[in-house]
């Protein structure tokens, strides 16, 4: 995501544009579920917290967690595949 900023303001539009593509995936990803679920759970899954979220959310559907967001992580080699 830095890299797209960074690409931007140096004029890179180009570039900045290829870095976008290559994320949409990721952007998609962080909205299957009623925001900040899904990006909880990203960054658990790349050991950056804990993954929680507090009442009235919940966690990540399984299905979601799974065939979705981990797919994508690993995809966009964020986590290891497992």
């Amino acid at each position: 995501m830095s890299d797209m900023v960074a690409a931007m303001l140096e004029g890179e539009t180009e570039k900045a544009k290829e870095i976008n593509i290559r994320l949409y995936s990721l952007f998609e990803a962080m909205f299957f579920e009623t925001n900040p679920i899904p990006v909880k759970k990203a960054a658990e899954m790349m050991g950056l917290s804990s993954g929680r979220v507090r009442l009235p959310l919940g966690a990540l559907s399984k299905a979601n967690v799974a065939k979705l967001l981990k797919k994508v992580l690993e995809g966009l080699e964020m986590i290891a595949r497992a």
